[in-house]
């Protein structure tokens, strides 16, 4: 069985200074979360809810601890053909995602250096991860790109656009992330052979 628990998160307003991610980190991780009303039953099973601030449901505050963060930035666009990219900074996700490639796309480690703030990681939600625990939790980025971020191609360029999307890498890079996500949960010697025998 899993040691850990996955947890996948799609935030919005990342464009925005992480609005969507730091939001969640800060009811999750740090401070917590602390409803300022009186609970409200907001489903069956004796969901609850909080109308200040507002949340309808408050099962994230079970969660428990973060281990660490994928985050998947840009893998429609592959600057090189069945190459995906990982920056991190020595990770054990980042070793787990490389084992995890399929036989159509690989996946190799980033040569991107320090980007200016501390990391080598491209904006994701991983930023407000690292920023949230002082760099104390980390992780990696799935990208399709190599290259430190700028305010210049690729990121939230004219590649972003549906006419030069790869749905072939966005399926692969889907896999590669389930079969880390997997193998980090389960832990032990031969986590990646099992998460790949679980997710071919």
């Amino acid at each position: 069985g899993f040691s850990s628990r996955i947890v996948f998160a799609l935030f919005q307003g990342e464009s925005y200074g992480f609005v969507g991610s730091r939001s969640f980190l800060r009811d999750v991780v740090n401070p917590g979360f602390s409803c300022k009303s009186t609970l409200v039953k907001s489903g069956k099973d004796d969901e609850y809810g909080c109308l200040n601030p507002a949340r309808p449901s408050i099962k994230f505050a079970d969660l428990g601890e973060i281990a660490g963060m994928i985050a998947v930035d840009q893998v429609g666009h592959a600057v090189a053909n069945d190459i995906l990219y990982v920056h991190s900074d020595g990770d054990d996700l980042a070793t787990l995602l490389q084992y995890s490639a399929t036989d159509d796309v690989s996946v190799v480690a980033s040569n991107a250096a320090d980007n200016g703030n501390g990391y080598p990681y491209p904006p994701s939600p991983l930023t407000s991860l690292l920023s949230i625990t002082g760099g104390g939790v980390g992780g990696a980025v799935l990208t399709g790109f190599d290259n430190s971020f700028t305010s210049k191609v690729p990121y939230h360029s004219h590649l972003d656009t549906a006419e030069y999307i790869n749905l072939d890498t966005i399926a692969a890079a889907a896999t590669i992330v389930a079969r880390a996500a997997v193998a980090a949960a389960y832990g032990g010697d031969d986590a990646a052979n099992t998460a790949k025998n679980l997710i071919p």
